[in-house]
């Protein structure tokens, strides 16, 4: 596509290409997308183990008959340590008691709210139901 400022093309000449709206994707463009939301764990794993393992940023120089080991024993400790950190939330003692108790007191709220919510509307069928009977009444 040619940039009107650089090759002195008057903008009546300059056409730029616009996606049709709702047109369908093209199965590469589909497929691309599928496979980015599969990219994004990948990449952060591989993040989290050149950040545990500084020794996986760079060239594996070392022992080339022994590097699927490494590579084994590395993954195998950053899965460790991932699932520790899971198990603690990643955050100290006082911190982690924190946010169970905040989680506990969200739980509550929703079970409330939901609670709330089914007795109003039972009150509203019941309402309706009076409503009717009443009509019911008067047409018989």
């Amino acid at each position: 596509m040619a940039i009107s400022g650089q090759q002195r093309i008057p903008p009546a000449f300059v056409r730029s290409i616009q996606k049709k709206k709702g047109a369908q994707l093209s199965f590469a463009l589909r497929q691309n997308t599928e496979l980015g939301h599969l990219r994004v764990p990948v990449e952060q794993f591989f993040g989290r183990l050149q950040q545990l393992w500084r020794i996986m940023c760079g060239v594996h120089r070392w022992d080339q008959e022994h590097f699927d080991l490494d590579i084994n024993n590395y993954i195998l400790l950053t899965n460790k340590s991932l699932q520790l950190q899971h198990q603690n939330f990643g955050l100290p003692i006082r911190d982690r008691d924190f946010l169970y108790q905040t989680k506990q007191e969200e739980t509550a709220r929703k079970k409330k709210k939901k609670k709330k919510k089914k007795a109003a509307k039972r009150h509203q069928s019941a309402v309706h139901y009076q409503e009717n009977k009443h009509l019911r009444n008067i047409h018989n």
